[in-house]
């Protein structure tokens, strides 16, 4: 099956599912450990790409990694192998509800739920029926449609990270219980924590221009426009933490631009090591080109990182993402393909370089409101309601 540990025979009051590794999603742990501040027994199903490694120790949590190798086995035999270990899993771990994050994850909990005479609910990190995978493909579009459908039927309720996307649900689904919990960080997360890393990492002085990009690195993420855009100003660093398929393609098109030595590639880090890195970036990239709707509206986290970290975003304007920034007036916004676009953000940025205390303080109000305290709330009621 993927699992090497012992499955506990208490029932959980809650267990959160999710085709992610758990240390890497902070959102994983914020939810699990505000159960456990409510006196909920709680377990986290989540997945590991190395056998032994995505296995947190989370004080309260019992975590559940399906140990799958995503390098040699791809495509829709992944997907089966997760349906079928994670089903078998999911009905052997007892719970009272299963809190199912996005379509993988739904169906599998359903059948659990059905199976152990529980609820489960539902939700949203993306509009998937949107997801870039499936754009141009009607016929695989139409199947993971009716999955979601069939998952969806008797969800106690649902939650999406943005407006938008739960507008999307809720109209295509014709549910009639949903709303929106944002993915954001708790503050306590960017509290002081020693020493910042990610200069040191990469030999940078703290009077260098450092553009940083957390993520997967994939195409319609805007780094390539982002490469393009940066290589004239020949002062910037860009700094892309994380791995992916694009990898090779973008120190490619560096060493092709001649600034090779002015973009980094360092590997994916925790999530309890965002603040430690993020907070010596001068600027957050949060591109997302406009491929699949779900990247037009979607709302990622990296945002709401870079705000807590107090640096301003260079950001897509998308309508979730542009309502944050002009909202709080954090950053730039740029048509994303648009190479000009980016150079002329980036040029207002260099002008302003080392004098950007107002837009510090924009981001630092911003993190009061956009965050876990506040989101906390809402996930309590999500889950009461889903138990009621």
């Amino acid at each position: 099956m993927g699992l090497f540990k012992l499955i506990s025979k208490k029932r959980y009051d809650v267990c959160i599912v999710h085709l992610a590794d758990a240390r890497y999603y902070p959102f994983f742990h914020r939810q699990a450990a505000s159960l456990v501040e409510k006196k909920f027994s709680v377990a986290v199903v989540s997945w590991e790409n190395v056998k032994g490694k995505g296995d947190p120790k989370w004080p309260g949590i019992d975590v559940y990694p399906i140990y799958i190798p995503g390098k040699s086995i791809k495509g829709k035999f992944f997907f089966i192998r997760y349906f079928f270990s994670c089903l078998f899993l999911l009905c052997r771990l007892q719970a009272r509800l299963y809190q199912a994050v996005d379509p993988p994850a739904l169906i599998p909990s359903r059948i659990a739920a059905f199976f152990n005479k529980a609820r489960y609910s539902y939700f949203s990190l993306e509009y998937f029926q949107g997801v870039e995978q499936i754009v141009g493909k009607p016929f695989v579009r139409m199947i993971w449609y009716l999955l979601e459908g069939f998952g969806l039927c008797n969800a106690k309720n649902v939650a999406a990270v943005c407006q938008t996307t739960e507008r999307f649900l809720k109209d295509e689904f014709k549910l009639s219980k949903t709303c929106t919990i944002l993915n954001v960080p708790q503050s306590t997360e960017y509290a002081d924590q020693g020493e910042n890393l990610l200069r040191k990492r990469l030999g940078l002085g703290k009077s260098v221009p450092l553009a940083v990009y957390k993520g997967k690195l994939m195409d319609n993420r805007g780094l390539i426009p982002f490469i393009k855009a940066m290589a004239p100003f020949t002062g910037i660093h860009f700094a892309c933490i994380g791995n992916g398929e694009l990898l090779p393609t973008l120190a490619s098109l560096a060493s092709e631009l001649g600034c090779a030595d002015r973009v980094h590639f360092l590997d994916e880090i925790q999530s309890s090591d965002f603040a430690r890195y993020l907070k010596d970036a001068d600027i957050g990239h949060v591109i997302h080109e406009n491929r699949g709707v779900n990247m037009m509206v979607t709302l990622p986290s990296k945002l709401f990182d870079y705000i807590h970290a107090t640096i301003p975003v260079i950001a897509s304007d998308g309508p979730e993402i542009s309502r944050i920034v002009r909202k709080w007036n954090v950053g730039w916004l740029v048509s994303p393909s648009s190479i000009e676009s980016i150079q002329n953000a980036l040029a207002d940025f260099l002008k302003t370089y080392g004098k950007q205390t107002e837009i510090k303080k924009n981001c630092a109000e911003a993190a009061k409101q956009l965050c876990w305290e506040n989101e906390k709330k809402h996930y309590l009621e999500f889950i009461d309601q889903s138990l009621a």
